[in-house]
């Protein structure tokens, strides 16, 4: 990677971003050096320095005009190295999408569902509520077990997604499940997308392979269906992906090397999953 980009990118990695035609308003960046980016509402202020305090997930409730806010932790073993916020905007009626933090929970530490924002589903939101998910079943425990991001694409039609009626009923279309591991916290971060309000236009894994990174799972909104890579290319030496491998931390980017294949994307969000130290898996958020 050239010196010239990674100093680009270490120049946004704290950055907060507003969305237009997104399930979310805001993406912000917070990284420990600093910790609050400018023009944070307070209300994002507070849910930032409550992610940091606790080093787990949180969902708040939000302020004026905004519905929730949905924070993120990026964990390397015990170093917390991000901490990343969602955004969510309100509206009347709410917008279709799921945001939920599953946890362990009981005598065979099964994980539960802690805390989620459910917009007017109550009849997925009924159902999510008393399901429960062993280690490497469903769409939580499928991350925690493979400590990487898992996505779920045509989620009626999906064969690991357990709640796939309940999804179809609400138009529910694509999931997509983020470990939160480090040596004392175990969670899973579930967002699940509709085709009416898509929480992202693609999203992407990237894992490690032969020294390189290979693309291991995506999924694309119904309006951007033509621009779906191919599974297993390589990224290239110059990609987003790399950068963040160097950062090893979030970056967002309004960068229009980042967003060629995405014509007329706002931004990109790209963060790292490590398993103790060791890197498993690089998500992208094309927004």
């Amino acid at each position: 990677m050239s010196t010239s980009l990674q100093d680009s990118c270490e120049a946004i990695v704290t950055q907060t971003m507003r969305l237009e035609n997104s399930f979310l308003q805001q993406v912000v960046v917070s990284n420990p050096a600093d910790r609050i980016p400018e023009n944070c509402d307070a209300v994002v202020v507070e849910a930032l320095e409550k992610c940091w305090g606790s080093g787990k997930s949180e969902l708040v409730s939000g302020g004026e005009g905004v519905e929730a806010i949905a924070c993120l932790p990026v964990w390397k073993s015990n170093e917390l190295r991000n901490v990343i916020a969602f955004v969510l905007a309100k509206h009347h009626p709410p917008l279709c999408g799921v945001i939920e933090i599953w946890c362990p929970t009981g005598q065979y530490q099964d994980l539960a569902l802690s805390r989620g924002y459910f917009g007017e589903l109550e009849r997925f939101q009924n159902v999510s509520s008393f399901v429960r998910f062993e280690r490497g079943s469903g769409l939580p425990g499928q991350a925690w077990d493979l400590g990487q991001t898992v996505i779920h694409d045509d989620l009626k039609n999906h064969p690991g997604f357990l709640r796939a009626a309940g999804a179809a009923a609400d138009s529910l279309e694509t999931a997509v499940g983020i470990p939160v591991l480090s040596d004392a916290v175990v969670e899973a971060l579930v967002v699940i997308s509709s085709c009416t309000s898509p929480f992202a236009r693609a999203l992407e894994v990237w894992t490690p392979s032969e020294g390189m990174f290979a693309l291991k799972d995506t999924a694309v909104a119904s309006a951007d269906k033509s621009t779906r890579q191919e599974l297993g290319k390589a990224c290239s030496p110059k990609s987003l992906v790399n950068v963040v491998v160097s950062l090893e931390r979030a970056v967002l980017s309004s960068d229009d090397r980042f967003l060629s294949p995405f014509p007329g994307s706002q931004a990109v969000l790209a963060f790292p999953t490590f398993v103790g130290r060791a890197l498993t898996c690089i998500t992208v958020m094309v927004f």
